[in-house]
């Protein structure tokens, strides 16, 4: 039987791999959830680079390029103070990456196209949605 050397095998880089948002939550920093990871894809426009059979009845998982969503979450953390435990630095997100305007005198928070960005609830606390996930606005 032959030995191998492991001074002549390539590198292994797995950070260049296809990963699905569970699997990139697992390894991100700062830590964030699946669902954070999904929003990340929507507002940084992340393409989807392929599915994976996961093991389990349904769809499988969509994957994507493991630097391009290391490339956005140090680009969002970078923008904003917030944690990535709560939902507020999606408006952050979303206001730097110039996808919705704001009327801080309003308080106000509007899509491109004219429409209003935040759904009001009770308490005149607004909704931002991205994703999957609603970023809580103050109205």
């Amino acid at each position: 039987m032959a030995q191998i050397n492991a001074k002549t095998l390539p590198a292994c880089n797995n950070l260049n791999m296809d990963v699905t948002l569970a699997e990139f939550a697992e390894t991100a920093q700062p830590a964030i959830s699946a669902k954070h990871a999904g929003v990340l894809v929507v507002i940084a426009e992340i393409p989807e680079t392929g599915l994976r059979k996961t093991g389990h009845r349904g769809r499988p998982a969509r994957t994507y390029s493991h630097a391009a969503l290391r490339s956005a979450l140090a680009a969002e953390s970078e923008r904003t103070s917030r944690p990535f435990r709560d939902n507020d630095w999606i408006a952050a997100a979303l206001l730097g990456r110039r996808k919705v305007r704001a009327d801080p005198i309003a308080g106000e928070i509007w899509w491109p196209d004219g429409t209003r960005a935040e759904t009001l609830g009770t308490g005149n606390y607004g909704w931002n949605s991205a994703g999957t996930i609603a970023a809580p606005t103050l109205t």
